[in-house]
């Protein structure tokens, strides 16, 4: 190659080095020009999605509420009329689960168990065919059913730590039983019966002065030793992650007695369709203010704060959601405040959510952030339950603010000193020493203070 040649050679190749250099760095500039509107898209779609998926769930309990409501046969109260909602196939919408009763000459005879999903802009049930027991796999259209009769049915319905799996613990006895365990994983629009174990009772002995209960147990359709059947019951309760409903009637089984030790996460109807129509208008919040304003609003997510004293049947919840937003619940028992129709106390309740968003820096490990939205359910009204009369109301601690105010936002290693008395009167439970170990919400207006546990 000539010393010509060489040079214009050369000459090309650091053209083409600074058109490659410029292209990369255009793309890197369009690539961190987008985000801010990115991350606003998304939080928006997310808002809509949300919005969607509550209102065809609260639709379906309007329409069934007063058949849900009449399930109420059972003792235990979390049991009656109850509902909830959980993420069962992990795909970022939680399902919808509630029993729905069938009545039979004026006798509530049985309930059994719906699931229902958001897919394709609806709301959709869900199949899972609950076996029938005795080596049976129900049809797809099988429920788990809750049996007013003899002894009663016992039942725990829980959220499996194993990805996008939920399961099922079943008994119930009369002059026969059974014992049915189940966890299914999801599938195409449905669950599939992964494990099934069933623990039968065949029958009593004839002879009514001698009633020796006769068992058989089985791994779907083979028989097993109760030894194995034990173990496998143990396996399903260690894998238990939340608990949805409970009701036990003395049934023996290791997933009964590990539901026993957790709170079920049910809500009665009527208290679920509040939360889903308060949550209705709720968006995420938009606007990061300072450049790390999006991280301290994804740092809160999943966080619970509460108001408490820690003493008395009283308090207000918290619950962050994704880009500032959250769910609160306020709950105050009294069981001094009867009267001759509610016996059993008085219980004043809430429910609110809203957004947070425009979070700046206010001062080392301090930032403020702006009310947005905020939706306040029943506020007013009474209704008597159980013997128990329920005044809805405000929620207290937040009961001054409204869309436009700002609250202070305290992070892991703020110095006790800096809060009044009153403030620090709120921060048991956060606090370390001289300084936070939790997460804290101040509301200037009462000195009323929010914290999280030590992180």
């Amino acid at each position: 190659m000539t010393v010509s040649n060489l040079t214009r050679c050369q000459t090309i190749l650091a053209i083409a080095a600074c058109l490659f250099a410029a292209l990369a760095f255009a793309s890197c500039g369009d690539q961190e020009g987008s985000r801010p509107a990115d991350t606003e898209s998304t939080d928006a779609g997310k808002a809509a999605e949300d919005t969607a998926w509550k209102t065809a769930y609260r639709q379906i309990l309007e329409t069934n509420q007063a058949d849900i409501e009449s399930y109420e046969y059972q003792e235990y109260e979390e049991a009656r009329g109850a509902t909830a909602l959980c993420d069962l196939n992990d795909d970022g919408t939680p399902e919808l689960l509630f029993f729905l009763p069938e009545v039979f000459e004026g006798f509530v005879s049985t309930a059994e168990m719906y699931i229902y999903t958001f897919r394709d802009g609806k709301a959709t049930e869900l199949d899972y065919g609950f076996p029938e027991g005795r080596l049976q796999e129900s049809d797809a259209a099988n429920r788990l059913t809750d049996v007013n009769a003899a002894s009663g049915t016992s039942y725990a319905v829980y959220k499996s730590k194993s990805p996008a799996t939920f399961g099922i613990c079943r008994a119930i006895s009369d002059e026969s039983g059974d014992v049915i365990s189940c966890e299914y994983t999801a599938s195409s629009g449905s669950f599939d019966l992964d494990c099934w174990e069933d623990g039968w009772q065949l029958d009593y002995e004839t002879d009514p002065a001698n009633p020796t209960e006769k068992h058989t147990w089985y791994h779907r359709t083979e028989t097993i030793s109760k030894e194995d059947f034990d173990k496998s019951q143990r396996r399903l309760a260690g894998n238990m992650d939340q608990l949805l409903f409970f009701v036990t009637r003395g049934h023996e089984s290791a997933v009964f007695d590990k539901a026993a030790g957790m709170e079920p996460q049910s809500v009665f109807c009527s208290d679920m369709i509040d939360e889903l129509t308060v949550t209705e208008s709720t968006s995420a919040g938009s606007g990061s203010g300072d450049a790390d304003g999006g991280d301290v609003l994804g740092g809160l997510e999943d966080k619970q704060f509460a108001f408490s004293s820690g003493a008395g049947g009283w308090g207000t919840t918290l619950t962050f959601g994704a880009g500032g937003s959250f769910r609160g619940k306020y709950h105050d028992s009294n069981l001094g405040e009867t009267g001759a129709d509610y016996p059993n106390g008085t219980e004043y309740r809430c429910v609110f959510d809203g957004v947070f968003s425009d979070p700046k820096a206010t001062d080392d490990r301090e930032y403020t952030l702006t009310l947005k939205e905020f939706n306040i359910g029943r506020s007013s009204g009474e209704t008597i339950r159980d013997g128990v009369l329920i005044k809805y109301s405000d929620p207290y601690g937040m009961e001054d603010l409204a869309p436009g105010d700002t609250v202070r936002l305290l992070l892991p290693g703020y110095p006790l000193s800096k809060l009044n008395e009153e403030q620090r009167s709120w921060t048991t439970m956060a606090e370390d020493g001289d300084v936070l170990k939790g997460y804290c919400l101040v509301n200037d207006k009462s000195d009323h203070v929010f914290c999280t546990g030590p992180e």
